[in-house]
């Protein structure tokens, strides 16, 4: 005779029942990272170097408390680090004719990505 297999009830918890539903839904968009669209930022050495073209909104109040903490360059570099991996800032800072305005040109798309463009 096969055993029958029962599922937990999923049930509220008591402290919840009757609580109206929450202004702001954390949960109910699941994270794909397939769909996710890239910038293609560089390509150096025969490899490309991609970025999500929008940032997770808590990455905004990282680079905050580190520029608070430790400086705009600082965070910036913290930045870098935390878009591009360590393989793309070896890769970027390594570039032998990397200039000031290529710093500033990818500084720019990353600000955009995590805060948006600047407003006209």
């Amino acid at each position: 005779m096969p055993t029958k297999t029962t599922r937990p009830r999923k049930t509220t918890p008591p402290e919840v029942i009757g609580r109206p539903a929450p202004a702001v839904d954390l949960d109910a968009e699941a994270f794909d990272p397939d769909g996710v669209e890239q910038i293609f930022l560089f390509e150096l050495g025969g490899r490309e170097y991609h970025i999500p073209a929008q940032q997770p909104a808590g990455l905004i109040y990282e680079y905050i408390e580190i520029e608070n903490e430790k400086g705009v360059d600082a965070a910036m570099w913290w930045l870098f680090g935390r878009l591009l991996g360590d393989d793309g800032v070896k890769a970027f800072r390594s570039y032998p004719k990397l200039s000031k305005t290529h710093i500033r040109q990818v500084q720019m798309v990353f600000l955009d990505t995590l805060m948006g463009p600047k407003e006209s």
